[in-house]
């Protein structure tokens, strides 16, 4: 004789095993360390751009900390205030430095952020002005600042030029 109740909690107990499995086999449930190991197009936010700072190398700086993040405000911008630091244990912000130019003209931008299975690609297009074009007739030092989901991966930059006339 079969016992009725014990077969209705083996169900019960079965079905459950079989939802909890389901959901995390399916990845209905994620958490930012699993959105990061995905491999694909990664959302970013640009933060900061212009053509005028204190760093006059070509140059990529990461920040992870209050601490990075308070260093390279005060080498780009000695003379000003330090603007609120960003949430660290979220985001990860990426500052990109084409480096001292001898006029306008000239740009720096993050194209598309690509999550690889080891490594962070940001694909960059700097922008050089064409021969005609007519320029401010001044040193610039053209950056941008952009966040990404907090991340511990090696960022690496792939570099797209142009060359645009006016």
């Amino acid at each position: 004789m079969v016992n009725k109740p014990l077969l209705f909690h083996s169900s019960l107990v079965l079905i459950g095993i079989i939802i909890v499995i389901s959901v995390f086999y399916l990845d209905i449930v994620k958490t930012p360390q699993e959105t990061e190991k995905k491999p694909g197009e990664l959302s970013f936010k640009v933060l900061l751009e212009g053509t005028q700072n204190s760093l006059s190398q070509k140059q990529t700086r990461i920040a992870k900390s209050t601490t990075d993040w308070t260093k390279l405000w005060g080498e780009m911008f000695p003379e000003q205030i330090l603007p609120s630091s960003p949430n660290f244990q979220e985001e990860t912000i990426i500052a990109l430095f084409l480096g001292e130019k001898p006029t306008g003209g000239y740009s720096i931008k993050v194209e598309k952020m690509i999550n690889h299975l080891f490594y962070i690609e940001a694909i960059v297009k700097e922008s050089t002005p064409g021969e005609n074009c007519l320029l401010t007739q001044a040193l610039t030092q053209p950056y941008t600042l952009v966040s990404i989901p907090k991340t511990n991966k090696q960022i690496i930059v792939t570099t797209v030029s142009e060359n645009y006339a006016c």
